[in-house]
């Protein structure tokens, strides 16, 4: 493995330089040997340190580990030269996710959304400095979001750092009941109306809706053909809904009777299904009179 130059002859008072040239194959510090030997026999040796760095920059992501579909985010990857040399025509690029969004970035950083990368250009990182490039997504769909952000320094180096970001969706299931302004008579039919939507972004599932009626009033009519209804006691079931999607709609239909006089009878529509711990709850009152001439 050594580099031999053969000199000939060299006068008495001459000197010669000699030129070997090398290529650093990896980083860390070394020490060359020179030596020169005539007739077999070393001369003279002298001894040099060599300190040969890889990668001059060091990266590092940082951003929330977990969020909500629909929600942005601010994520900072910060390249940082802990070297004692000035670093030059560093290039920065981040793969935004499939789940992900993207929003916007700092620092004049580029998006491609063709390739769906993000370029920074960094001209020059003095020595024991760094730059943060920040970049703001949104989370598009639920599950593990990989980002890759990687560094090429001008020498060629590479460094690379991956964020993983849980993205989860979420029901968010409201309920509406008509009102009853007037009062109604004994016998007199009346009917309500419950309207129920997703307003999340993940499939409601196991909807149930129940409506608990007062005494004096009686059911003449409830459900559809396409959303079935039974009674049970003082109550109206409907049937259950495996699956409401999000921005999807449902009606309940009710058709009731004043059977005696009440102030203030209440209906009480109650909305379940699966992850919510307590049932929505959604009231309207109705007063009966008893209409004699």
């Amino acid at each position: 493995g050594d580099l031999e130059y053969v000199i000939d002859s060299l006068r008495a008072g001459d000197r010669e330089e000699i030129e070997l040239t090398v290529v650093a194959a990896e980083p860390g510090s070394f020490r060359t040997v020179s030596e020169v030997t005539m007739s077999g026999v070393s001369a003279d040796r002298a001894t040099n340190e060599i300190d040969i760095i890889g990668s001059q920059l060091t990266i590092q992501r940082l951003g929330p580990e977990r969020r909500f579909v629909g929600r942005t985010a601010t994520f900072q990857t910060i390249i940082a030269n802990e070297t004692n040399f000035e670093a030059n025509n560093a290039i920065v690029t981040e793969q935004v996710p499939e789940g992900m969004r993207f929003i916007s970035a700092g620092s004049d950083g580029v998006y491609n959304p063709q390739t769906r990368r993000i370029r920074w250009e960094i001209a020059r990182l003095l020595s024991h400095k760094q730059t943060v490039l920040e970049v703001e997504l949104e989370a598009a769909s639920a599950g593990q979001q990989l980002t890759i952000v990687e560094v090429t320094e001008s020498a060629g180096f590479r460094s690379q750092a991956t964020e993983t970001t849980t993205v989860e969706d979420y029901e968010n299931m409201t309920a509406d009941i008509s009102r009853q302004d007037a009062p109604v008579s004994i016998g007199e039919t009346f009917g309500f109306t419950i309207t129920i939507e997703n307003r999340g972004t993940a499939v409601a599932r196991n909807v149930q809706m129940v409506v608990g009626l007062p005494p004096e009033i009686s059911v003449k009519a409830a459900g559809s053909r396409t959303n079935p209804a039974k009674r049970v006691g003082s109550s109206v079931h409907y049937a259950l809904v495996e699956a409401i999607q999000p921005a999807e709609k449902m009606t309940f239909e009710l058709k009731l009777q004043g059977e005696r006089p009440a102030q203030n009878a209440l209906v009480r529509a109650s909305l379940k299904y699966e992850h919510l711990k307590e049932p929505l709850i959604v009231t309207e009152s109705v007063t009966i009179f008893e209409d004699r001439p």
